[in-house]
């Protein structure tokens, strides 16, 4: 079990793009995500789905996912928003005890969790050509920031974005 996994710590991952594909059920993945960030070491895995458009694109983006401290709104994070349903989005809002996520590619709709339910915040994410964006930087906040503000517009951007690229 180690060693499937072992493909995905980091430093080892800066070859990724020769790693061959594995498909792993979430339930296994994650609970093996857990324990590496458990120990203190940060995973990495590719994201799936377009729901983190345009900043994570589902099959060909990697993430590096650490421990969840330091939580702001704005983060990117992984949680689990009912038992084996495992979500990786974008932190809005905190309501006391209760956080609230939204996906980027998403112009509507809401998850909700409690603290306990968030498994790693994404520090990095690793592009298919294998540059590394730092997610905590002041120009990428920024960015996620501004986007968070056109979300009165988000739909029809993504309509753009999706005519002249797919």
């Amino acid at each position: 079990m180690l060693r499937i996994f072992s493909l995905h710590l980091w430093p080892e991952v800066s070859q990724h793009e020769r790693m061959n594909k594995k498909i792993i059920p979430n339930e296994i993945l994650f609970s093996e995500i857990r324990k590496i960030i458990a120990s203190g070491k940060e995973a990495v895995f590719r994201v799936k789905g377009r729901s983190m458009l345009p900043f994570l694109k589902g099959d060909c983006d990697c993430v590096r996912l650490g421990p969840p401290t330091d939580i702001q709104v704005g983060d990117i994070l992984l949680f689990e928003s009912t038992p084996g349903h495992f979500i990786l989005h974008r932190l809005v809002a905190i309501e006391g005890e209760i956080f609230v996520f939204m996906g980027d590619g998403n112009c509507y709709g809401r998850e909700k969790c409690q603290r306990s339910h968030i498994i790693g915040k994404v520090n990095a994410v690793i592009r298919e050509n294998g540059k590394e964006v730092d997610c905590n930087s002041a120009s990428e906040r920024r960015k996620a920031r501004i986007w968070r503000w056109l979300l009165p517009v988000r739909r029809y951007l993504l309509a753009i974005r999706r005519r002249l690229y797919e």
